[in-house]
């Protein structure tokens, strides 16, 4: 285990334990779940992840969903008490995050139907239905070109 910021990747890859195991030149699965309803700018800390990932590597997110704003609104006074910058996100927002990656099936959506056979989260913890924990799992892009539309004219006789 790393004590680190996780807002401060570069606390976390000059960690001494970090840099026993970790080799950023290899391929990494970066795993950001269950700490992103803590962190401010989520987009922000993916991408610093990202950018130091090598080719192949993978980004696992998961985070705390709801597009009820009553229910955000309390489930975000609840938790101010003791984590202050506690968030509930909307899926689009986790969707945001994976901008630019390849997501693997089955896709971003409640992880809770990931595994169909098993029995749901909500029932066993009470979780409203409105709420889920909504994740992927997706292929770092190293393109240049990645998140890049380039757009060609119908006609080159212009030239």
């Amino acid at each position: 285990m790393v004590a680190a910021d996780i807002t401060d990747p570069q606390a976390v890859f000059t960690d001494p334990v970090a840099g026993a195991i970790l080799d950023l030149g290899e391929p990494v699965v970066i795993v950001l779940a269950g700490v992103l309803h803590c962190v401010d700018d989520p987009i922000a800390v993916a991408g610093h992840y990202m950018r130091a990932a090598a080719p192949g590597s993978f980004l696992v997110v998961c985070d705390y969903v709801t597009e009820n704003d009553i229910l955000r609104a309390r489930i975000e006074a609840l938790m101010a008490a003791t984590a202050p910058s506690w968030r509930v996100r909307r899926a689009r927002d986790v969707d945001d995050i994976l901008r630019g990656t390849a997501v693997l099936r089955p896709g971003a959506g409640d992880v809770a139907h990931w595994r169909p056979d098993r029995t749901p989260l909500r029932s066993i913890t009470g979780m409203p239905p409105s709420l889920s924990l909504y994740g992927a799992v997706a292929r770092i892009s190293r393109s240049k070109y990645a998140g890049l539309y380039l757009c060609w004219p119908h006609s080159r006789s212009s030239r």
